[in-house]
């Protein structure tokens, strides 16, 4: 996925379970910290919003 630098980003990740699964994202081998510009959506998609070319990299959710 490419993302513009200064706009919004929304990495999608779909999950099952009862109950539901937390999620966590991780890029490259980092766990994704929660900041004032990313946040895990209750629907376990990460939002970054104002995207730096530090955020630039591998995402995946657990």
């Amino acid at each position: 996925v490419e993302i513009i630098e200064g706009l919004k980003a929304v990495l999608p990740c779909v999950t099952m379970g009862n109950p539901k699964p937390s999620v966590s994202w991780v890029k490259g081998e980092t766990v994704v910290k929660e900041t004032a510009r990313i946040a895990v959506l209750d629907s376990g998609n990460l939002r970054i919003h104002n995207v730096q070319r530090e955020d630039a990299g591998q995402y995946r959710c657990v």
